[in-house]
């Protein structure tokens, strides 16, 4: 589609010092169904600088998106 406009949300998250044992991110999901620790699909690394993001694209209302963490080992 010629013109046709996306919409971009985009999400970055840092940390300063300490960083989480595990961070994971969520896309589309319910608040019910966001999930509760990091696995194959959804773990996320931090780059050098202690920093990760997430863009979507035609992100719904009512449906969560983001980023969880643990500093549990």
């Amino acid at each position: 589609m010629k013109g046709a406009a996306q919409l971009l949300f985009t999400i970055r998250i840092g940390f300063i010092g300490d960083q989480p044992a595990s961070i994971w991110k969520f896309e589309g999901t319910s608040p019910f169904a966001r999930p509760h620790a990091a696995n194959d699909y959804n773990r996320v690394q931090l780059d050098a600088r202690g920093t990760t993001t997430l863009t979507l694209r035609d992100v719904h209302g009512g449906l969560f998106n983001g980023f969880a963490w643990s500093c549990d080992a």
